[in-house]
């Protein structure tokens, strides 16, 4: 609709929204399934679970896609090249959130059985019995050790707000003195692997007095480059086509011909 195709801007931004799409699905499918554990009907679950969650998923939505809005500030190429991948990261998400809020609730309501929940024997009492038990418990006791770490730090955030936002100003102030080490640039360098030398010699110049000229030129290149990194050499000796374009366009006809220009063939290519 937009006039696009299927390039691979378009294709990088739907791998970098891949793994947020189901989220928010996932989000609503877990709420749902509470209300389900507490003994409500598949209907009923279906509906509370959705609305309890939309703002928060739609939160959460609006917080990845306002990351793409300053590239409505790019201009040039740029704009053409990172529009296509911020248009295609916004439009997914939109489209998992239309998902998560009406697909999701729909399927739940219409495919999962209510069930209640019976007091049943904890994973974690039995015996392990093998390698991977144990790996899984150990596992879960360490990343249940680390959660209760960081509940304990969001805790001590809140106590002492202050001391939280001072350690934010102070992480920042240090992230200002760390910048100018690392460096900047619009687009990382890249080595094109050619270079360009322009040889202008005196107006009136035999072709092939410029071609010796040019010949010596050629010759001081494959002295200073190493023979494994030269591969070849373009020489363009005579006008260029873009400046007897310019001449034909902005010189009047009687100025071209006061001036002795003509429109013939002089560029010869070595």
């Amino acid at each position: 609709m937009g006039g696009g195709t299927i390039n691979a801007m378009i294709l990088g931004g739907l791998a970098l929204a891949f793994s947020r799409l189901i989220d928010n699905s996932v989000i609503v499918l877990e709420n749902i399934f509470r209300h389900l554990e507490m003994g409500e009907s598949p209907e009923v679950a279906a509906e509370r679970g959705g609305k309890e969650v939309q703002l928060a998923v739609l939160a959460a939505t609006l917080t990845t896609v306002i990351v793409f809005f300053p590239v409505v500030f790019l201009y040039g190429v740029s704009k053409f090249l990172f529009t296509a991948l911020a248009t295609s990261v916004v439009f997914s998400l939109f489209a998992s959130y239309f998902v998560a809020m009406t697909v999701v609730p729909l399927f739940c309501a219409k495919l999962i059985k209510g069930h209640q929940v019976h007091d049943e024997i904890h994973p974690g009492d039995m015996p392990a019995k093998n390698r991977g038990q144990k790996f899984n418990r150990w596992f879960n006791r360490q990343f249940g050790g680390m959660l209760d770490r960081y509940e304990g730090g969001l805790k001590l955030a809140l106590i002492r707000p202050a001391a939280t936002v001072l350690g934010i100003i102070g992480v920042f102030i240090l992230s200002l003195g760390v910048y100018p080490l690392i460096g900047k640039a619009y687009f990382p360098r890249t080595d094109p692997s050619q270079f360009v030398i322009s040889v202008k010699a005196q107006s009136g110049t035999r072709l092939e007095l410029t071609e010796q000229l040019v010949a010596r030129v050629e010759q001081v290149v494959r002295d200073i480059v190493p023979t494994n990194d030269l591969k070849i050499i373009v020489s363009n000796i005579g006008t260029t086509p873009a400046s007897t374009r310019f001449l034909t366009q902005f010189l009047p006809e009687h100025r071209r011909r006061a001036s002795g220009f003509e429109r013939r063939p002089c560029v010869e290519q070595f």
